[in-house]
């Protein structure tokens, strides 16, 4: 998902169009975020309670409230990045943004693939 969004941003980049992403496609970028930061720990949430109702309650309340916490961070996000010099500064570093974001998604992949040593 980082190389396909990496990708995504070079050659949107290029295009100049500045057209917004839709509701819904914030939503998906969003969800898969989500999911993948949040599953851990929600996995280590269930595991360490023994009580099957408490532990779907505790999952409900974590991932509501984990839901609510990242729509109020990513409104103020967006619209930090909409205002005008910052938007401007963004539009500028975005290529570099975008080559950074492919370069680390290749050696993830790669890492999760044994092909380059683990270096952390």
């Amino acid at each position: 998902m980082i190389i396909a969004l990496a990708v995504r941003l070079l050659v949107r980049r290029p295009h100049q169009r500045r057209r917004a992403r839709t509701g819904l496609q914030a939503y998906g970028i969003g969800l898969l975020h989500g999911m993948g930061g949040s599953a851990g720990v929600g996995v280590l949430l269930l595991a360490s309670i023994p009580n099957h109702v408490e532990a779907l309650a505790a999952l409900v309340l974590f991932a509501f409230f984990t839901a609510v916490s990242m729509a109020m961070a990513s409104t103020s996000f967006g619209f930090a990045l909409s205002r005008g010099p910052v938007l401007r500064s963004y539009l500028t570093v975005a290529p570099a943004m975008g080559v950074l974001s492919l370069a680390f998604g290749v050696w993830y992949a790669l890492g999760a693939l044994s092909a380059v040593p683990y270096v952390f």
